[in-house]
């Protein structure tokens, strides 16, 4: 794999290539010679603090036999003088990169920039180093690395999350990463503010609560800290949620003696999620845990240095369109006639139906902002009023002299569930339905933090891809993960 971007992406024959090699690297790590020396350089940016990412990925290139830089955000890059993100990978690309280990809080910005590396044909492998409250992949192969050395198995095992799911990096992608394996069970305890989304989880064996003694018989108990940069200055909201829960010597004993303790690290020591008095007990494995890191990022740059030719992402799910009628066009205006509906009909072109009153304005905009239309075209919206008072009034939109390619036909179902699209030509219509919208490329993800809300480039490429076509269907952003309703990303 090329770019290592979200646990989503991750296959359980990756992984496990990825974590026999992250094991064969440890004695190379704790002997602390370099394999060797290689041309290639990897480029560490931390555009949010780092003390165990940034280092181990700083001495896993050291020890792959690469050169490395180190940008700091915080002041060492044109970042902060609002340069878009990815502008600067370009010129990070430009100066010799061959691979891109970023973190940002800007969620969703490694996809993003490793489609614009692909697009402007630059070699430059990206490694998400953390996104936001988004992902942290490397974070979740060194965590199943240490499950793996530690237990003997990564199947079969109940893990428990405490403290902040919601927007926690860190337990996002381990979740999903943990998909991958049989037999595994999930406690997940929180107080309800900072719950983990459902769909993190969906399908999994799960139990949610917000009592530490739901803990009881986990092999597993994985602690993170309430981070207050998350709760984007709400500090009544974050005061709330902070220090809730310690693990402590009552913890340990409930949960038992084969149970371990991870913690990604750093713990809050106000907070104390972790209590200093059980820091060095046997079962708390945080010191090993953060060691895992650099021979499991040592993998990652390996990985990425053999994958350095052009890399096609896989596509999204496209529309399904399916034919419902087709006939004469003057005998389905006949009908609409004798139905005593009455509209201004046309001779050529696409008429859109059965949209709600008021819908036909937004509608209109969509298409106008997406296609290019016949000089003179006429988009036409109007009123559909029947002459029978008991049917609904409804738009319509007339569009002459021109058809609709099937991705707008599926942007304009994303938005009314239901809609028919009529084709007249050469005296005939067609009646079409979208089964599946599959993904739309229109709208604004609601996400402030969205890399297409904080990049001029990025902006220009909105991706939502259809999880749930139930009800108001349920998009997901391609590039934050984060899952919004139709209304809210076309509003």
């Amino acid at each position: 794999m090329k770019h290592v971007i979200s646990a989503s992406d991750f296959t359980l024959g990756w992984v496990l290539e990825m974590i026999e090699r992250s094991t064969g690297h440890i004695e190379r790590f704790r002997s602390g010679i370099p394999m060797g020396h290689r041309s290639e350089k990897v480029t560490v940016v931390m555009g949010e603090a780092s003390t165990r990412t940034a280092g181990s990925f700083k001495a896993a290139a050291r020890l792959v036999g690469c050169d490395w830089d180190f940008v700091a955000s915080s002041g060492e890059s044109s970042l902060t003088k609002g340069e878009a993100l990815g502008a600067s990978a370009r010129m990070w690309a430009g100066q010799g990169a061959a691979v891109l280990a970023i973190r940002t809080a800007i969620e969703g910005g490694s996809r993003w920039l490793a489609e614009a590396m692909e697009m402007g044909s630059y070699r430059t492998a990206i490694i998400n180093a953390g996104d936001g409250a988004n992902q942290h992949v490397s974070q979740a192969l060194l965590d199943l690395v240490t499950i793996k050395l530690k237990k003997g198995r990564l199947e079969n095992l109940r893990i428990g999350f405490l403290g902040d799911l919601r927007f926690s990096r860190t337990v996002h992608s381990l979740v999903q990463a943990l998909r991958l394996f049989p037999g595994i069970e999930l406690v997940l305890v929180s107080s309800p503010q900072v719950k983990l989304s459902e769909w993190y989880y969906n399908g999994m064996p799960a139990t949610v609560s917000d009592s530490i003694e739901a803990l009881a018989g986990c092999d597993i108990v994985y602690v993170t800290r309430v981070q207050e940069k998350r709760f984007g200055g709400d500090r009544v909201a974050y005061e709330r949620v902070r220090g809730l829960y310690s693990v402590g010597e009552d913890t340990l004993r409930l949960i038992g003696p084969e149970a371990l303790i991870m913690h990604p690290l750093p713990i809050n020591s106000t907070d104390r999620e972790i209590d200093p008095s059980v820091w060095m007990h046997p079962q708390v494995i945080i010191d090993f845990q953060a060691e895992m890191g650099v021979p499991t990022r040592m993998a990652l740059i390996e990985e990425a240095l053999s994958n350095t030719g052009p890399f096609s992402f896989p596509e999204l799910p496209k529309p399904v369109i399916k034919v419902v009628s087709s006939g004469s066009a003057e005998e389905a205006l006949n009908r609409k006639r004798r139905n005593n509906i009455i509209f201004t009909p046309i001779d050529c072109g696409t008429v859109i139906d059965h949209l709600p009153a008021g819908m036909g304005a937004k509608v209109r905009s969509i298409i106008r902002s997406r296609v290019k239309l016949d000089p003179g075209a006429k988009v036409l919206a109007e009123d559909l009023v029947p002459l029978d008072p008991s049917r609904p009034v409804k738009d319509i939109i007339r569009l002459e002299n021109n058809f609709l390619p099937d991705a707008i036909i599926a942007m304009v179902a994303a938005l009314v569930p239901g809609v028919t699209i009529n084709e007249i030509r050469d005296g005939e219509i067609t009646k079409k339905k979208v089964e599946s919208v599959g993904h739309i490329t229109v709208g604004r993800c609601p996400n402030p933090d969205c890399i297409t809300n904080n990049d001029v480039q990025a902006v220009r490429f909105p991706k939502f891809v259809v999880v749930s076509d139930s009800g108001d269907r349920t998009l997901q952003c391609h590039y934050c993960e984060r899952r919004f309703s139709t209304h809210e990303v076309l509003q």
